[in-house]
């Protein structure tokens, strides 16, 4: 089995992102969303108590401005080989009409609410992403706090997309048949993105870690592995993978 194909498959992985909407079926047309992320540090003498005040008054400010329509999260590294930052932020909206008129909104008014981001954290990053669900999760759960892993796939020599959106389908019917908890999204690099050698991101998320638990124990133990390597083993190519613990900052609200 290619060692990397395991790395998504029983991680607890984020869309972070819209977690309300509904999977795309093979022979639909997929519903694209923008997203973004920002890598952050602390700066110095600054903690996560900073953070969350500084949010606090970006929501007061989202809320004036009548902004529903953008999702966001604060993500905490829990396995990495390196820690490069503290904490990131991550953000998605309803569609690229809405992203546009967000943006310019807080671009041209929300320059004393950045400044107080700009006090606790210094961002080293901050790229775009195109953002597609192909898995429905436990959509019971609340996710103000739950579990991501992110994951960088290349698609193999010879292997087109839609080789791997017809494996994606027959391995959620694994998961299905499972009872795993969760959800699966794909992240295609766009701006900030450009010295990136991977196709899309896959990103998996969970509940809680208990969720995660019960995924590697079905896959490990219980032999699913075998089905992963099947369908994924000629198709895709993916690193060994980052988990976060994650919160929801501003709840998605599409219209």
């Amino acid at each position: 089995m290619n060692k990397n194909i395991l790395c998504f498959l029983f991680g607890a992985c984020l869309a972070l992102l819209g977690v309300s909407a509904n999977a795309q079926e093979e022979s639909s047309v997929p519903h694209f969303v923008p997203a973004e992320g920002y890598t952050c540090k602390f700066n110095e003498g600054k903690t996560t108590a900073d953070l969350d005040k500084a949010i606090k008054k970006w929501n007061a400010w989202m809320d004036a401005n009548g902004d529903e329509t953008y999702g966001a999260w604060t993500m905490v590294p829990h396995h990495f080989s390196e820690l490069t930052f503290d904490v990131a932020w991550v953000g998605s909206w309803t569609d690229g009409v809405t992203m546009g008129k967000s943006k310019q909104a807080y671009s041209s008014k929300g320059g004393e609410v950045q400044a107080e981001f700009n006090k606790v954290v210094t961002c080293g990053a901050h790229s775009e992403y195109v953002e597609v669900q192909v898995r429905d999760g436990d959509t019971s759960a609340d996710y103000k706090k739950f579990i991501a892993t992110f994951a960088n796939c290349s698609i193999k020599d010879g292997k087109t997309m839609d080789d791997v959106r017809a494996a994606t389908k027959a391995w959620n019917a694994v998961l299905d048949e499972a009872g795993s908890q969760a959800s699966s999204y794909w992240w295609f690099p766009g701006a900030g993105n450009d010295d990136a050698k991977y196709n899309f991101k896959w990103i998996n998320v969970d509940p809680d870690w208990q969720s995660v638990g019960n995924d590697w124990e079905k896959i490990m133990n219980g032999g699913l592995w075998r089905k992963g390597r099947e369908l994924f083993g000629d198709t895709l190519d993916c690193d060994n993978g980052r988990s976060y613990e994650v919160t929801e900052r501003r709840a998605y609200m599409p219209k």
